[in-house]
């Protein structure tokens, strides 16, 4: 009696294929603290208008002429904090 599976049930056999290059890592970009460091932080609509007393209707306007430059995320409104001082020096507030 064949002990095992049957053939029809066993695995192929696969072999990767040859590779013209050998691998070799490459250097990251930055260490996670200084990718860390350059991250910016963010606004969201109701801290911006805080700051620029307005309501959070007319940021959203601003927003959707142009004026005021906004980061999507998610379905979400953020802001960086240099594109509201941007906003704020050109005196569109």
């Amino acid at each position: 009696m064949r002990r095992g599976r049957p053939s029809f049930l066993r695995a192929p056999e696969v072999r990767a294929p040859e590779l013209r290059e050998p691998l070799t890592a490459r250097p990251s970009a930055a260490t996670p603290a200084e990718a860390a460091s350059s991250i910016t932080p963010l606004m969201t609509v109701d801290e911006v208008s805080a700051v620029l007393k307005l309501s959070s209707r007319q940021v959203r306007r601003h927003v959707a002429e142009g004026s005021l430059k906004a980061v999507r995320l998610g379905g979400r409104v953020r802001f960086e904090v240099e594109a509201v001082s941007a906003f704020i020096r050109r005196g569109r507030a």
